[in-house]
């Protein structure tokens, strides 16, 4: 979707920023807008990020934001992320220098 969100005062998700020419930025949806309601489901802000997360790419959902005492709603055609994922994880009979590697990454000092 493209938004980093925070908790506003009444647990509801507030949004912080809004990645330019991500789906939220094309919807309209704008820093500091509060988010009610996914798909006509109220949402706290827990509730928000699972309700996204819970549709795929190519869905689109309904936003509804409450912005400068006003609400408003949103249509947001959600994309895939377009940037990558790195899991860090150890591996079996990692070799020395393997493992130092791994140690470093995670700021493991030995």
């Amino acid at each position: 979707m493209g938004v980093d969100t925070t908790k506003h005062d009444d647990g509801r998700a507030k949004i912080r920023n809004i990645t330019p020419g991500s789906p939220a930025e094309s919807a309209g949806l704008d820093r500091d807008d509060i988010i009610y309601a996914v798909d006509s489901r109220a949402v706290d802000s827990d509730a928000f990020a699972k309700e996204i997360t819970a549709h795929k790419p190519g869905d689109t959902v309904r936003v509804t934001v409450l912005r400068l005492g006003e609400f408003k709603d949103f249509s947001v055609a959600l994309k895939a992320n377009p940037n990558p994922t790195y899991t860090l994880k150890p591996m079996e009979h990692a070799t020395d220098q393997q493992k130092a590697i791994y140690n470093s990454w995670l700021g493991i000092k030995q």
